[in-house]
């Protein structure tokens, strides 16, 4: 059995409740809701992070109908909990401990025990009704979910298969650090880049001095072969004009 993936969820923020609908759904409300001066529900655009470039869609507010005046701030438990049925594979750090607490895992006394793999020290999952998952194994039900949604085992080295696994995850770990957008790597001044520890043309015009390494792999073709060929030609011609000249006279 297929499960659709999240792409839509309906959002009161009166009442702090979300729906997830269907494209199908979608469609028809934003018919809707664009019809209405003063809503009180909010279309919002979803997709799984499941690269660490998609992040930004984790915000919830990447796209809104209607549009929102304001950038709204949205409950933590949202994020995580549209996450976990999505089967998102990345989060941000701040989400780490409000989804183990909806997971129903927590550290031993609230302080990180770990061995020297790093991992946690037997962690221990709270009474039911401290939880918003009921399950007796919670992560093994997230690991096998997550690998169900994507259609892959490979999701250890992901912040959720870090959490399936029981490892710790801290602030500075490579997961959490910003990624450069669009605007900034715009910005960004060009870059030579060093060849065999030279430095490269910075406009292109120049050729480099290192080509001969690649001549034996052109073996007589390519574009040194054809050069060759064309030189013969054209002197085997010139030669025969020549000799009709010659003949001529």
């Amino acid at each position: 059995m297929m499960v659709r993936p999240v792409e839509w969820i309906l959002w009161s923020s009166t009442s702090e409740t979300a729906l997830i609908v269907i494209p199908e759904e979608a469609e028809l409300l934003i018919e809707t809701l664009r019809t209405i001066d003063e809503p009180r529900v909010w279309l919002l655009s979803y997709a799984a992070t499941v690269t660490k470039s998609m992040k930004p869609f984790n915000t919830l507010n990447f796209f809104t109908v209607p549009s929102l005046k304001e950038r709204p701030v949205f409950p933590v438990w949202l994020s995580v909990e549209v996450g976990v049925v999505a089967g998102r594979l990345y989060f941000d750090y701040p989400e780490y401990k409000p989804l183990l607490a909806w997971l129903g895992v927590c550290e031993r006394s609230e302080v990180v025990s770990t061995d020297a793999a790093g991992q946690l020290q037997s962690p221990k999952v709270s009474h039911p009704e401290h939880r918003g998952l009921s399950i007796e194994m919670p992560l093994k039900f997230l690991f096998e979910w997550s690998t169900y949604r994507r259609e892959t085992l490979e999701i250890k080295h992901t912040p959720v298969g870090f959490v399936c696994e029981s490892r710790v995850l801290k602030s500075d770990h490579s997961f959490f650090k910003a990624t450069m957008g669009a605007s900034e790597a715009i910005d960004q001044k060009p870059v030579t880049l060093l060849v065999n520890g030279n430095q490269g043309d910075k406009d292109g015009d120049q050729e480099s001095d290192d080509d001969v390494e690649w001549d034996h792999l052109d073996d007589g073709m390519g574009m040194d072969g054809a050069a060759d060929d064309e030189f013969i030609y054209a002197e085997e011609l010139s030669k025969g004009e020549a000799d009709e000249g010659n003949l001529g006279d």
